[in-house]
């Protein structure tokens, strides 16, 4: 029978940590923004430590995850579309 595969739901938490293991090794690391700075970076951001600079701000984390690999075809967002 070929039904529907169900997604794996992955929390926020989990996703941002797993970003940040792997975003380390480029010496970058992803930020969430609180208070009055989510009008200004969105609600993460990533940071150069090398050079101590915002790099990329208004990141969608699930996309981030896709992109740099940590997040599987078959893994998603928990309380994502």
């Amino acid at each position: 029978m070929a039904g529907k595969l169900e997604k794996v739901a992955i929390t926020e938490k989990a996703l941002y940590q797993r970003v940040n293991r792997k975003m380390k090794a480029d010496g970058k690391v992803l930020k969430r923004a609180r208070g009055r700075l989510v009008a200004t970076l969105g609600d993460y951001y990533t940071v150069d430590l090398t050079r101590n600079c915002i790099m990329d701000k208004h990141v969608d984390i699930e996309d981030c995850g896709r992109e740099i690999g940590v997040l599987q075809q078959y893994e998603a967002l928990e309380g994502a579309k």
